[in-house]
């Protein structure tokens, strides 16, 4: 009985750090996912100013 006990809870142990390590994996690849559209942001942000300045020059034409 204590044997089958001790071998349940090595199992679940083993389960929950599986879980926790899961966990980790996919929150670090959502915070990889956040930095790059934040790097995306920051791209589009350059374009659009860019283009604002392309009008400008246009409509002073």
């Amino acid at each position: 009985n204590s044997i089958t006990e001790h071998a349940e809870n090595n199992q679940n142990i083993g389960i929950q750090i599986n879980q926790d390590q899961l966990m980790a994996d996919f929150l670090k690849e959502k915070q990889n996912t956040i930095s790059l559209q934040q790097e995306t942001i920051q791209v589009l942000k350059i374009t659009i100013t860019v283009l604002q300045d392309e009008i400008e020059r246009l409509k002073t034409m």
